[in-house]
This record gives structure tokens, C-alpha cells and sequence, in this order.
């Protein structure tokens, strides 16, 4: 039943959304999103758009002042 199910998603989020995890905190950021395909092939396309926050990787802690991705993933 859900095999020919086709999704088309817009996923925003507010100004200045803070997110906090193990690896980044006070991270703020906005993001537009789109999540399309079906179950067994999704893909999540978009920008993602960071104003400040601090990140730490492999054991490096990281101030970030401004920072502009784009996403694509797919399964």
C-alpha cells in the first residue's frame, strides 16, 4: 500500500533556531529543507545556513562566526 507513496515535504525552520548537541553548542542557525521521493528512495535537499555557534571535532573546539551548507542526501 504505501509502495507508490511519493512525499514532498518543506521543512523550515525560525530565524535563529539554537541547537545544542554533543558536538556543537549555542549553535544557531536557520535551515529550508525539502524532503522528497518515497520510503524506500527519500531524499533531503536544501540549505543550511549557520550564524554563530562553537563545534568541537576530533578533540578540537572550534568558534564559528558564519557558515552556509548545502545538503543533499539520499539513501
Amino acid at each position: 500500500m504505501l509502495a507508490g507513496l511519493q512525499f514532498d515535504v518543506q521543512i523550515e525552520t525560525a530565524q535563529g533556531v539554537s541547537f545544542q548537541t554533543s558536538l556543537a553548542q549555542n549553535l544557531q542557525a536557520d535551515a529550508n529543507l525539502r524532503l522528497r521521493g518515497t520510503l524506500a528512495n527519500p531524499v533531503l535537499l536544501g540549505r543550511i545556513n549557520i550564524t554563530q555557534g562553537e563545534m568541537t571535532f576530533f578533540g578540537n573546539k572550534y568558534t564559528i562566526s558564519h557558515g552556509l551548507g548545502f545538503v543533499l542526501i539520499t539513501r
